[in-house]
């Protein structure tokens, strides 16, 4: 249950964060959240689920589908022109696996996922260290 609110929490208050403020403020919302959330326990090695584990994958999720649900409406509303020409220049002309704004979408989703569940995990586990001692 936990882990539902926590990407529902990071997505809800990373959306207005992403609309007025810089892209990195969903990375300190992600850790905030982690921070907040995190419980007291100590971790087995082949015990239940791991709680950092699960703050990763919370704000991976939550951040991936958000900054890529942006990032598609970005692309729509210009019809895929400038991602298709940012890819080309990164990627040069046949470089692209698949359409180019699609996979630009997926790249910028990816690293935004991948940013949200490491201030997750980063805020749970220093909440865990606090909260234990």
């Amino acid at each position: 249950m936990k882990f539902f609110l926590r990407i529902v929490l990071i997505a809800g208050l990373s959306w207005p964060a992403l609309m007025f403020l810089p892209w990195w403020s969903s990375a300190v919302v992600a850790f905030v959240v982690g921070l907040l959330l995190s419980q007291a326990k100590k971790r087995r090695m082949f015990g239940k689920k791991q709680p950092p584990a699960l703050a990763f994958l919370a704000g991976l999720i939550a951040l991936f589908l958000l900054v890529g649900v942006f990032a598609f409406i970005q692309n729509s509303g210009n019809g895929g022109l400038l991602a298709g020409k940012i890819s080309a220049i990164i990627l040069g002309d046949g470089g692209a696996p698949m359409e180019p704004g699609i996979f630009l979408v997926l790249v910028s989703a990816l690293i935004a996922g991948l940013v949200g569940g490491f201030s997750a995990m980063t805020g749970n586990l220093l909440g865990e260290a606090l909260k234990s001692n």
